[in-house]
């Protein structure tokens, strides 16, 4: 199952979840979010993050944030990046790297970015990525458009 089909499949469980304790409009504000994090409990019960804890892996970036662009919420090594890079979803296996030349997915490679911050172009993955100097500056999400 590919990363997108089993976040539809995710969406689909939730919404008949949340929906048995839904009101009549949809509203679903009197579920307990007992973090305040913006993740009804149920939700994070089903996505694997704490719902004690705002910040379930401990990476300074609460679930929500996490979670909506499309990072792992219970990874502390995956998180938004500082320069707000787009991130769109990644293949649930991965992404494998056939070459260097025009019309290849590129293999992978890790850069600092203007921030210092590290970047790994396989977490990229849908976007069109300029390169300059060696330094990724800007990335823009195109469908299916692979690395770039």
């Amino acid at each position: 199952m590919s990363h997108v089909e089993s976040r539809l499949a995710l969406a689909a469980g939730l919404t008949a979840a949340l929906l048995a304790g839904c009101t009549s409009t949809g509203d679903v504000s009197h579920l307990p979010d007992s973090d305040g994090d913006g993740l009804v409990d149920v939700f994070e019960e089903h996505i694997g993050t704490d719902p004690a804890a705002p910040d379930s892996d401990g990476d300074g970036y609460d679930d929500l944030d996490e979670y909506s662009r499309y990072f792992d919420a219970t990874d502390e090594n995956d998180f938004p990046y500082i320069g707000g890079y787009p991130r769109q979803p990644l293949p649930s296996g991965g992404v494998d790297g056939t070459g260097w030349y025009e019309g290849d997915v590129s293999l992978s490679w890790s850069r600092p970015d203007q921030y210092g911050q590290t970047l790994d172009l396989e977490k990229f993955y849908g976007n069109v990525v300029l390169i300059t100097n060696g330094l990724m500056v800007d990335t823009v999400p195109t469908e299916n458009s692979g690395f770039g």
